[in-house]
């Protein structure tokens, strides 16, 4: 199996590591971005490594290399349709929600706050964002103490452990998948900035407050619930401890 991984951040990072470890003569190559450490475990591992630049740039990438899979590892740009049918047996991609659950950005704010299932899903790319046939997931339950930055490092490592499960069965062609229930929902990045500000004059029921304040708290993930007084911008985060 000749397989292209595009791979970044962290969780792509960990992802080509352990193919890297495991199984690296199935590596053809590797795209990045700007991570020095995916650069580097290239590097010493002899591994061809290209710097994410255009469509037609990729597509003769991998007809140089005759890919067979492409693996999106955290990848964040969407792919196009020539390229993913360049690969003979298609794209996976790793996704941080229980899909159909909340396709697209920040699953974990959107969890929170409308209380849904939440958890990862490993599956297959087609010309949707997150919309193609479901081969594992896992769920992650939560409870009120969590925060949206919990739940983003908890699926950093079910995300991990997912993938690692599943990659030696589907590098072997013996994975079955299923479609996505046309239900679920989909967000972009800006459909969070609505949420942002708490406004004090206005009434709020206590439950959707706490959700809401619970859903922007993260160390690093976005920036957090603000509201406004006297001229001033006071930003606001929340604990919440269990004590009996």
């Amino acid at each position: 199996m000749k397989v292209i991984i595009f791979a970044d951040s962290y969780v792509g990072f960990k992802i080509l590591e352990f193919i890297v470890k495991s199984y690296l003569k199935d590596i053809a190559c590797v795209v990045l971005k700007k991570n020095l450490n995916i650069k580097k475990l290239c590097t010493q591992n002899n591994i061809q490594y290209y710097n994410y630049t255009s469509r037609l740039d990729m597509l003769q990438i991998m007809r140089r290399h005759q890919v067979e899979l492409g693996v999106l590892a955290w990848w964040p740009h969407i792919i196009s349709q020539d390229i993913l049918k360049c690969a003979k047996f298609g794209f996976i991609n790793v996704h941080n929600s229980y899909l159909p659950n909340h396709k697209g950005k920040n699953p974990y704010f959107w969890a929170i706050l409308n209380q849904e299932k939440y958890g990862v899903t490993l599956h297959k790319v087609d010309e949707g964002i997150d919309t193609g046939e479901i081969i594992d997931q896992r769920e992650i339950p939560y409870c009120w103490e969590d925060t949206a930055g919990s739940l983003y490092h908890k699926s950093l490592n079910e995300v991990l452990d997912l993938f690692k499960y599943n990659y030696p069965k589907i590098r072997l062609g013996k994975v079955k998948s299923k479609k996505q229930d046309k239900n679920g929902s989909f967000h972009f990045k800006k459909d969070m900035e609505k949420y942002s500000e708490i406004f004090l004059d206005k009434n709020y029921e206590a439950k959707y407050l706490f959700n809401l304040l619970r859903a922007k708290t993260s160390n690093s993930v976005f920036p957090s619930c603000f509201f406004k007084d006297g001229g001033n911008i006071y930003g606001v985060k929340i604990s919440i401890n269990k004590i009996k």
